[in-house]
């Protein structure tokens, strides 16, 4: 299965770009994995926040696919654990889908549209994470899920 990491600009904090390379690098062997972000929409006076994430979600939505399985990371989503993120990944790969995307929204979050089109929205804590943060986090399970499926002995 091709992973899709459909993120709003690329990390900027040093540790978060450390960590994305880090992950990337590990995730390799196990699933061709992608980060393809999109350009940020400036958040100006004469723009308001519904407006930037409207323009964000329709550059998301063009990297999307249609038979993308889609999870959206959101804190209005469900908690699932690494064992479950593990199963849900077999479980799709097992439909036949051969496209599983990622979307994590920016600084302001995501437009309802986008909630609308995920085949599972995740939420990855009750707490808000800053969207660097919740994309290493995201990969560091994604590994995880993946490592675990493979029988190799991440996490032991």
């Amino acid at each position: 299965m091709k992973i899709d990491l459909l993120v709003v600009g690329r990390p900027k904090l040093g540790y978060a770009a450390e960590g994305l390379e880090h992950y990337l690098k590990l995730l390799a062997p196990l699933a061709p994995v992608r980060l393809r972000p999109v350009k940020p929409a400036p958040l100006t006076r004469s723009a308001s926040p519904e407006q930037v994430r409207r323009v964000e979600a329709e550059r998301l939505l063009a990297r999307l696919t249609q038979e993308s399985l889609c999870v959206v990371l959101d804190g209005s989503g469900s908690e699932v654990s690494s064992e479950e993120l593990a199963g849900l990944m077999a479980d799709w790969e097992k439909s036949g889908r051969n496209r599983l995307s990622f979307i994590i929204g920016g600084p302001i979050g995501l437009d309802r549209e986008i909630l609308r089109r995920a085949d599972l929205v995740w939420s990855l804590s009750r707490l808000t994470l800053s969207h660097e943060l919740c994309l290493l986090v995201a990969l560091e399970q994604l590994y995880r899920a993946l490592a675990q499926r493979a029988g190799l002995p991440y996490g032991r």
